[in-house]
């Protein structure tokens, strides 16, 4: 792999459950699909990692609907659950949550607008999760 595709490969590998170590062929493929073990995957455009930003510092009493508003006037993916809340090692809301929009651009705009805005008492703070 070329410098600039490991980092982008090592993404999607995480979301298929692979491992950094299994050999991948990335030339010559259509945006979203890779070959992993020796098969060709597609990814779904709601789940591509490219589109992912995580916001951490939720309040932990936050639902789906408060982060949906607090997104609102950005397009957030329109596939079943464009967020998704963290939990814990005890199944309770961890505080972070990854949101998923429908483009790069979306995402890159969210967060330099939204970055350290406030929920309740608390500011979220917005992170690429490539």
């Amino acid at each position: 792999l070329g410098v600039a595709e490991r980092p982008v490969m090592l993404r999607l590998l995480r979301q298929v459950g692979g491992r950094p170590t299994v050999p991948v062929r990335v030339a010559a493929l259509r945006p979203r699909q890779v070959v992993f073990q020796g098969q060709l995957r597609w990814f779904e455009g709601h789940r591509s990692a490219l589109c992912r930003l995580k916001a951490k510092g939720i309040p932990r009493e936050t639902t789906v609907d408060q982060i949906r508003e607090f997104f609102a006037g950005y397009e957030l993916s329109e596939s079943r659950g464009p967020i998704t809340i963290l939990l814990d090692k005890n199944n309770k809301p961890s505080g972070e949550a990854w949101v998923y929009f429908r483009t790069q651009a979306e995402a890159t705009r969210a967060q330099k607008e939204r970055n350290r805005a406030y929920i309740g008492r608390r500011f979220v703070e917005l992170r690429e999760d490539f």
